[in-house]
């Protein structure tokens, strides 16, 4: 039951971010916001959905390290 409710908050997290990239799609800078809710999901996604959070330290890090990689590339090429 833990699981399946962690699950549930997790794709509610997921929504709610997923609207608040609608709403900021208008914004001065709504490109960087855009990427960091894209960020914050894959994360959530692999951690979460792909069960990363019980992959090996290697994993985890590699993950985050070129999540924050991608978008700190991404960023500066927008600017």
């Amino acid at each position: 039951m833990k699981q399946h409710l962690s699950l549930n908050i997790t794709y509610a997290i997921l929504m709610v971010l997923t609207l608040l990239t609608a709403i900021s799609a208008n914004a001065k800078q709504g490109a960087i916001v855009i990427l960091a809710f894209a960020t914050i999901k894959l994360l959530l996604v692999t951690f979460k959905f792909m069960e990363l959070h019980k992959a090996h330290l290697f994993w985890k890090s590699t993950m985050i390290i070129s999540s924050l990689f991608l978008f700190t590339i991404l960023t500066w090429m927008i600017q």
